[in-house]
This record gives structure tokens, sequence and C-alpha cells, in this order.
């Protein structure tokens, strides 16, 4: 049986490249209130991300003792 994949992983993962994105426009010397709030956005982005991914953790755990 297909393995659950958590929700809001592949939400994450965009959320880090989008992170490392803004990262990279800072070191390239592009406006700092500019990649403050966009830094700002995508932490939010982020946690609410892992938030959701820790909140789909134990639904996982038990579908695969289900299984079991």
């Amino acid at each position: 049986m297909k393995e659950v994949r958590p929700y809001g992983l592949r939400r994450q993962r965009d959320s880090l490249a989008a992170f490392n994105r803004v990262i990279e426009s800072k070191s390239n010397h592009a406006p700092a209130y500019y990649n403050k709030g966009s830094l700002l956005i995508e932490l939010g982005r982020f946690a609410k991300a892992w938030a959701t991914l820790e909140k789909a953790q134990p639904v996982r755990l038990s579908l695969r003792q289900n299984i079991r």
C-alpha cells in the first residue's frame, strides 16, 4: 500500500525554496525593507507548513499501525 504523505510537505519545501530565494536576493543587495518584509512572510508560511506537518504526523502513524 502507498505510504500516506502528510499534507503540507510540498508547501513546506516550496516555502523553503522561496526562503532561499529571499536570502539570495538579500545577498544581491536588493532593498533591505523589501527583503525584511518578504522574509517575514516566508517565515510565516514556513511555520504554517511546519505546523500542518506536525499536525499530520499522528494521523500518519495511526494509519500505518492500522495497516500492520
